[in-house]
């Protein structure tokens, strides 16, 4: 079972806005439907939902995430990142991009992440395989840095 959008659907269309699939169909102030065939259940509509319409894959209500707290795609880890491309290539809003990086050995470049255009949708994560960009909520990123430096710092 996909996500679905009952109808306490108000028509506000911000989860067609964010749908990185274009699964979100509807009009201005009306139900909007999710299509089974084109959802790929990343859960982005869910999180931007103002009126807590959308049934995740299991049933179960989604929950509004807001703005400030939303998960956002970051180079989590830029030591890691050849400049390959793949994450700019499928990424459906743009917001991600290559900037030159002289100090990169052998690599073309490095990730640069756009965060106000970025959905959290986490196409750009599941294509990078060196795991250098993750998408994680504000709060997991901050945690994780702090342990990082902790790390660096208990190493140095």
């Amino acid at each position: 079972m996909g996500y679905q959008i009952t109808e306490a659907c108000k028509g506000c269309t911000l989860c067609a806005q964010k749908c990185p699939v274009g699964a979100i169909t509807g009009n201005k102030k009306e139900m909007h439907f999710i299509s089974e065939r084109l959802c790929v259940e990343c859960g982005v509509c869910g999180r931007y939902c103002p009126s807590a319409s959308i049934l995740d894959g299991l049933g179960q209500p989604c929950v509004r995430i807001l703005p400030k707290n939303m998960p956002k795609a970051t180079l989590f880890d830029p030591d890691n990142c050849n400049g390959c491309e793949y994450c700019v290539n499928i990424c459906p809003f743009g917001c991600l991009s290559i900037q030159a990086d002289p100090s990169a050995s052998g690599a073309i470049g490095i990730c640069l992440v756009d965060p106000k255009d970025c959905v959290g949708c986490g196409f750009c994560q599941q294509v990078c395989h060196k795991e250098a960009i993750r998408v994680m909520a504000p709060t997991e990123l901050a945690e994780s840095r702090g342990e990082l430096v902790a790390t660096a710092t208990a190493r140095s």
